[in-house]
């Protein structure tokens, strides 16, 4: 059952990644898009258990650190040529325009994620274990 979640699992998240599988469960981990996935799994008397994990601390360290570098060189570059009202609105709303796009590519990163792990979790349960264990 473990070896056939596992390939079910690689075969769907179509990543290179590192996996092991035994008489108890499996586990496999991977980066996706810069993001740490981890998948396992486990069977006991009550099914099959699978947990799967993403951890996104590095992308949004590095979304971040892009918007403040950017917009620290901006304010930078720009706090001289402030010479109106109209100028000011410029010089703030080019900050404000870089946080919505980085606010932008966060969600649709999210939206992608979210869908690779529907996939994650279809492979699983088109591969359902052999036993006579139920699944959850």
């Amino acid at each position: 059952m473990s070896t056939r979640l596992l390939s079910a699992i690689r075969a769907a998240a179509e990543v290179p990644g590192v996996g092991s599988a035994d008489a108890g469960g499996f586990s496999w981990h991977a980066w996706y898009r810069a993001n740490r996935l981890s998948v396992t799994a486990h069977e006991d008397s009550k099914g099959t258990h699978v947990q799967i994990l993403l951890d996104r601390s590095a992308p949004m360290v590095q979304t971040l650190l892009w918007v403040v570098i950017l917009t620290s060189l901006w304010m930078l570059a720009g706090v001289e040529d402030i010479k109106s009202y109209p100028d000011l609105l410029v010089f703030f709303a080019i900050p404000i325009g870089m946080l919505a796009a980085a606010r932008a590519y966060w969600k649709s990163s999210t939206r992608s994620l979210r869908e690779r792990i529907t996939l994650l979790l279809d492979a699983v349960q088109e591969s359902p274990p052999t036993g006579g264990a139920g699944g959850s």
